[in-house]
């Protein structure tokens, strides 16, 4: 079994933290090449199903490998439901402190830290506790 490497935690990261900025947000969700984006993150979390599946990998490796597809997954939801509430896509709010961008500021934390706590979470569900003996 193929031991789980630390260097492959940034696969955790990148999705929430470009989909907090709208246009790549928007660039991963709505344009043409955003289903070819999904559809290799879903090679991907397949091939490591497999992997999984067979027992080369661990659950911990496997959850890494396919954490990319479901923030991708998260992240169009919460773009869709914020899109359809307040009827215009959501603004940058990095470093922007005009007023009246609370929804925009929600929608960038919540973004960020559901995408970066799921698969930590699922890490410790799947991570066995082993009792003091």
């Amino acid at each position: 079994m193929i031991a789980l490497p630390q260097v492959l935690l940034f696969l955790m990261v990148p999705i929430p933290l470009l989909g907090s900025e709208p246009r790549v947000a928007c660039l991963l969700c709505l344009q043409p090449q955003a289903g070819r984006v999904r559809a290799m993150l879903a090679v991907f979390a397949i091939g490591a199903a497999v992997l999984w599946g067979v027992g080369l990998i661990a659950l911990n490796f496997f959850i890494l490998l396919a954490s990319p597809l479901y923030q991708l997954v998260l992240l169009t939801h919460l773009r869709r439901r914020f899109v359809r509430v307040h009827r215009r896509e959501p603004i940058d709010v990095a470093f922007n402190w005009t007023p009246g961008l609370r929804h925009d500021r929600l929608f960038a934390l919540f973004n960020a830290l559901f995408g970066l706590f799921l698969p930590f979470l699922l890490l410790l569900w799947a991570t066995p506790v082993h009792p003091a003996v």
